[in-house]
């Protein structure tokens, strides 16, 4: 999958940049979970489940035509019992997070806070609900979600952080995207895309991971970015 490029990126900014703990984070869908897994500094979690963990048919499979991406099975397998995420440590988080759903039946965008007094696999579970692929609509409140991405872009996440009022920020998109520059931004996008939404490749998953790992850590604007916030 592609998220495993965001994956990468999000360990080098904890390895190499020694950049753990920021005020704020904003992801959704395929992303969400490592966003997650690196708040609770488990680095070895994401390149577990990013290489290894998403390659397997109970995961994505074609033979499964009502459910070919199994997003059940990521969250209670993957998420809780073979790679668990510390939920415990998300509670006495410095770090605001807002993980992004959509209201399938308007179609509006929510974010789900620290304070949202949500399961916090429930949200997982909600954020990446990918219409047509998971097949499935997941109720929080009384209300069907679906995938985050569905009614929020790469600039409205954007946009969001500049909202809530974050002066240096840095952008990760697992899939390319060019001519977005700012003095308060860094991208750091996917130009390649060893991987795309149902790869299930070990190999390529590597790369992908691997590649999100090396742009990040070799990014001087980035290493710049954060000599000044750190």
């Amino acid at each position: 999958m592609r998220c495993a490029y965001t994956g990468g990126v999000l360990v080098a900014l904890a390895e190499k940049h020694k950049f753990t703990s920021p005020d704020i984070i904003i992801a959704a869908s395929g992303s969400a979970a490592f966003a997650f897994y690196y708040l609770t500094r488990q680095y070895k979690s994401i390149e577990h489940i990013a290489t290894e963990l998403l390659s397997t048919p109970k995961f994505i499979s074609f033979l499964r035509p009502f459910k070919i991406m199994d997003i059940d099975y990521l969250v209670d397998e993957v998420f809780k019992k073979q790679a668990p995420l510390n939920i415990g440590l998300l509670s006495d988080l410095k770090t605001k997070y807002y993980i992004a759903a959509t209201d399938s039946n308007s179609r509006t965008r929510s974010y789900f806070c620290n304070d949202s007094s949500v399961d916090i696999f429930e949200i997982l579970r909600a954020t990446k609900a990918i219409p047509f692929f998971y097949n499935k609509k997941v109720v929080i409140n009384g209300i069907d979600y679906i995938d985050g991405t569905v009614s929020t872009s790469f600039d409205d996440a954007l946009l969001k952080a500049r909202e809530l009022g974050a002066t240096h920020i840095i952008g990760i998109d697992n899939r390319p995207r060019e001519g977005l520059h700012a003095d308060d931004f860094i991208l750091i996008a996917n130009r390649r895309q060893p991987a795309q939404l149902l790869t299930r490749d070990s190999r390529k998953l590597r790369a992908a991971f691997d590649l999100g790992f090396s742009d990040a850590a070799r990014s001087a604007e980035l290493s710049e970015l954060l000599v000044n916030v750190c």
